[in-house]
């Protein structure tokens, strides 16, 4: 990931409530894991 998404994602977090935030990682986590699988059938 480029460092421009990187600080664009983190300014969108900051601007979250901090229990928001960690319902948005487990989202991300979730998300991400599912990307991965799906990658290795490609």
């Amino acid at each position: 990931m480029s460092s421009r998404a990187v600080a664009t994602v983190t300014k969108m977090m900051e601007s979250l409530p901090e229990p928001v935030q960690d319902q948005v990682v487990e989202h991300l986590r979730d998300h991400i894991a599912y990307m991965q699988d799906e990658m290795k059938w490609e």
